[in-house]
């Protein structure tokens, strides 16, 4: 039976300016890095887009992170991660090569796509989130005698009778 070892490497292949780069799927550990270097990262993870796009109508600075964050998202896809002159590096290519780069990375970190990927994220959440045990709404009444306790003898056990043991002799 394969294993883990027997996984290809998950990778997009691109040639830029002749030379063959590879961009690896980013981790776990990378997006924590970049959630923790960047609040528009971090907006983005914990709100979702329309709160990103909110905070950035009220926040023009957190606009001037955004490429940064990318720069050294694809620094980290070709195993460049916290090296800030690969970073430095794709901040000075062409607009063209950057967008190359970057659908490299999101090709390589979500092989089936996005969708996908958000719709397994919101079934683990949806599995791991406890959601609030209802209250019992008090209805008004007209008796303030309250309600008899709960009775085993409304217990019903539908065994066959050999089962029962000698509590229950057969007959």
């Amino acid at each position: 039976m394969p294993g883990l070892r027997d996984i290809g490497p998950l990778k997009v292949t691109l040639t830029i300016n002749g030379k063959k780069i590879d961009f690896h799927g980013l981790t776990v550990a990378d997006v924590f890095e970049l959630h923790e270097r960047f609040e528009g990262v971090r907006v983005l993870i914990e709100g979702g887009g329309a709160a990103l796009a909110a905070r950035l109508r009220d926040t023009p600075a957190l606009i001037r992170e955004i490429p940064n964050a990318l720069y050294a998202a694809v620094a980290m896809s070709t195993g460049d991660r916290n090296d800030k002159k690969a970073e430095a590096i794709v901040a000075r290519l062409p607009l063209s090569v950057q967008v190359a780069m970057v659908n490299a990375v999101v090709k390589s970190t979500f092989h089936e796509g996005i969708g996908p990927f958000v719709r397994a994220i919101e079934g683990i959440t949806s599995v791991v989130t406890a959601s609030p045990a209802p209250t019992p709404e008090k209805a008004e009444s007209a008796s303030a005698k309250p309600s008899p306790a709960p009775s085993l003898a409304a217990l019903q056990v539908d065994l066959p009778s050999e089962r029962l043991g000698r509590l229950h002799p057969v007959n």
